[in-house]
């Protein structure tokens, strides 16, 4: 199997690293009942199977509900990228507005979108939620600092090109099958990294005909073996979201409680 290969980290991103600690002992390790499952982010471009040169239109969906929920402005995200086999990696203006556009894509139509969400604090205060952190709201009975980004897999690239492609997030999600093998073998196979360390835990899926979220009610669940490593059951034509989560202790407990990590993929079975 070719060896995933990251690309240029893009400026602002700083992950914590994890220091040789095993994802799937701190997975067990960490449980704070009182924080609530964080909102996630998923890319929603208006195709999933564009035509070869053109520029594609681009949202972001944002909340516990898809296809269907909140949109994140402009203003609420780090990074977008579009990545393609013809030239690589290449920036996507970020506008304030809910609405972008894609570099013009190449021939074969195919490639991935990546969506950096800017990281914020949250916390749970007996006035209410606030956009906040503990040192701001000393009275917090919780706090989370999100990081969290979203991929769509566009076309059908070469399963080599799956296979090596990395967008250097903190928690990814990397597809090794091509849609139209999911469509024949009913199942998708992926790696899932943090840190660039295999993750070890679960992966769970939702079509967007059930309309929920995928933290609740998956329409597929499969757990990451030692290497990262799940296959998945995607048993209908039509848009999925995968999803997976992860959890650290916040290193100043004074300030927050835990950094909540969440990455999504989203793709189209034809």
């Amino acid at each position: 199997m070719t060896q995933e290969q990251p690309l240029p980290p893009q400026s602002g991103r700083h992950p914590l690293p994890i220091r040789g600690v095993m994802v799937s002992a701190l997975l067990t390790a960490l449980t704070l009942p009182a924080l609530v499952q964080a909102h996630y982010p998923w890319a929603d471009p208006t195709t999933h199977t564009p035509p070869g040169g053109q520029p594609l239109a681009l949202e972001v969906g944002w909340g516990h509900t898809f296809p269907e929920d909140s949109r994140l402005s402009g203003t609420r995200l780090q990074d977008l990228v579009l990545w393609t086999p013809e030239a690589g990696q290449r920036a996507i203006p970020i506008d304030p507005g809910e609405q972008f556009q894609t570099p013009p894509l190449g021939p074969s139509g195919t490639g991935l979108i990546g969506i950096w969400q800017t990281p914020g604090y949250y916390s749970r205060t007996p006035q209410g939620g606030q956009r906040a952190s503990r040192k701001e709201h000393p009275d917090a009975l919780s706090c989370s600092r999100s990081v969290n980004s979203a991929k769509a897999l566009l076309g059908s690239p070469p399963a080599e090109a799956l296979i090596a492609v990395r967008l250097d997030m903190p928690l990814e999600i990397i597809p090794l099958q091509t849609p139209e093998a999911i469509a024949e073998t009913g199942a998708l196979k992926v790696r899932v990294l943090w840190q660039g360390e295999p993750y070890t835990g679960p992966v769970a899926a939702i079509h967007a005909e059930t309309r929920g979220d995928v933290t609740d009610t998956p329409d597929a669940i499969a757990d990451s073996d030692g290497d990262g490593y799940a296959k998945l059951t995607l048993d209908r034509p039509g848009r999925w979201l995968l999803h997976v989560h992860a959890s650290t202790p916040y290193p100043t407990p004074n300030t927050c409680d835990v950094i909540q990590y969440n990455a999504t993929l989203t793709l189209e079975v034809p």
